[in-house]
């Protein structure tokens, strides 16, 4: 029996998790493909400098969607401060505090605090975000929450062994250093991770931004980096490079039901493939520059997608018709659209990266 078997036989500590996913099951008649592509729109009316347009189109999709985007919110918030349009600013600061942006987050955007520098103004914004952040924690289910939280702790106990084992195994294989882990105690806690995801998303659905929160100080069991709006589970994806191949079905499914970003669905699609590729000359698979003997293994065929997303830049690909393609299938934005938000937020002050690795755009 293999260590999957062996894992998925286990009874997970959480035996069963009592919270009834209502609301998930509601929102999944609601494709969120066409909430991205809705939002990209209203993104080129703003940059288009047609403003009204481009601050009601949000209006509609975050009231025509029961799950807005955390990060979504809180760049309509921006556009709305820049036009000093305080009356839509209220509805975004509503809307975001419901979808997990938490106080400390405003302060990340120039445009946001200049607009509570207004003290009275400030004064009821601060009123309103405790009655909707307690509608965001209402709708987190805890307990898948909780099981991923001891995944998390795991892994970080595994990341600081995996550091030190780098240190011991370094190894050049065609005069390129490698790092090789070996350590059972290490790799068994990346299968173990992945063989409970795996558990909780056939079960349950992929657990993502709605169903269980974002990364979040204030109900956490562990430390975690000084970033905005991350999904709890993408560390935990990108540990583990098979992990791609045993959840496309849920991580698609999860894309399409408001659980989880393009740019996020890209990065975990991507990482799979950077960090375990197809190797002709072997004909098996093989890390691009860290070995972990992982009794987990998934087999790899060349990539039919790219996104040229987050990864290394060898990866990616100099056709950008075929980029775009792949982006737009998924609700993700055109390398254009995506480089004019880049100009746009230098020259206007305006943030747009934020999560892991401030690659969540």
């Amino acid at each position: 029996m293999s260590i999957f078997e062996r894992d998925t036989c286990m009874k997970p500590k959480l035996f069963f998790f009592s919270v009834i996913l209502i609301s998930q099951f509601a929102a999944s008649a609601q494709n969120y493909l066409d909430y991205h592509r809705e939002i990209l729109q209203a993104e080129k009316l703003f940059f288009v400098r047609q403003f009204d347009s481009s601050i009601h189109s949000y209006k509609k999709i975050f009231t025509k969607y029961s799950k807005p985007f955390a990060k979504d919110c809180y760049i309509a918030l921006q556009f709305a401060a820049m036009r000093k349009d305080t009356a839509s600013a209220t509805l975004f600061f509503m809307k975001a505090f419901e979808n997990g942006v938490r106080w400390n987050d405003l302060s990340m955007g120039f445009q946001v605090r200049e607009l509570l520098g207004n003290a009275e103004y400030k004064k009821r914004i601060s009123l309103l975000y405790p009655i909707y952040r307690q509608k965001y924690l209402h709708n987190i289910n805890y307990a898948i929450r909780d099981s991923v939280e001891q995944m998390i702790v795991r892994d970080n106990q595994a990341g600081i062994l995996t550091n030190q084992a780098f240190f011991k195994s370094k190894i050049h294989r065609n005069n390129k250093l490698q790092y090789e882990v070996t350590d059972t105690a290490i790799v068994h806690v990346y299968d173990r991770n992945l063989a409970e995801i795996i558990r909780i998303s056939k079960r349950y659905g992929f657990p993502g931004q709605h169903l269980i929160g974002l990364l979040d100080p204030e109900l956490e069991q562990h430390d975690i980096r000084e970033e905005h709006f991350e999904l709890i589970t993408l560390i935990l994806l990108y540990h583990h490079y098979c992990s791609y191949f045993f959840l496309k079905n849920e991580l698609l499914t999860a894309l399409k039901n408001g659980e989880l970003l393009p740019t996020e669905y890209a990065m975990v699609y991507q990482w799979s493939y950077d960090a375990g590729y197809y190797n002709k000359n072997l004909g098996k698979p093989k890390a691009s520059n860290t070995l972990y003997h992982f009794g987990i293994q998934c087999d790899y065929s060349p990539p039919d997608k790219i996104y040229n997303h987050f990864t290394n830049p060898w990866y990616y690909s100099k056709d950008s018709a075929f980029v775009n393609k792949c982006r737009s299938e998924i609700g993700m934005q055109s390398l254009q659209h995506e480089m004019a938000k880049k100009m746009f937020a230098r020259r206007n002050d305006i943030v747009f990266d934020f999560g892991y690795m401030n690659t969540i755009q």
